[in-house]
């Protein structure tokens, strides 16, 4: 016996669109101008500026400030290990 196609298909959206669990549709792109550093929500080019953006990362507006920002930004950097060689 074979799935209903709307089920398979439903699910694998739901797991392409996903990111670590959370779902990327619920997130906008941040970009950044490389010249006035403004962020921006979405917008590839920078208004002020006539020049195509950075992308940042996924992210959205800031409660507080209603500023865009990253989930980059809110995250701790991995450390870093350090590799070492035992060869000789």
């Amino acid at each position: 016996m074979t799935r209903p196609r709307a089920a398979a298909d439903a699910r694998t959206t739901l797991d392409a669109g996903s990111r670590n669990g959370v779902h990327a549709a619920a997130f906008a792109v941040v970009y950044q101008c490389p010249d006035c550093e403004q962020r921006y929500l979405d917008e590839r080019r920078c208004p002020d500026c006539q020049l195509f953006c950075r992308r940042v990362d996924v992210g959205g507006e800031c409660p507080n400030c209603a500023e865009p920002v990253a989930l980059s930004d809110l995250t701790p950097p991995e450390p870093t290990q350090e590799v070492t060689s035992t060869m000789r």
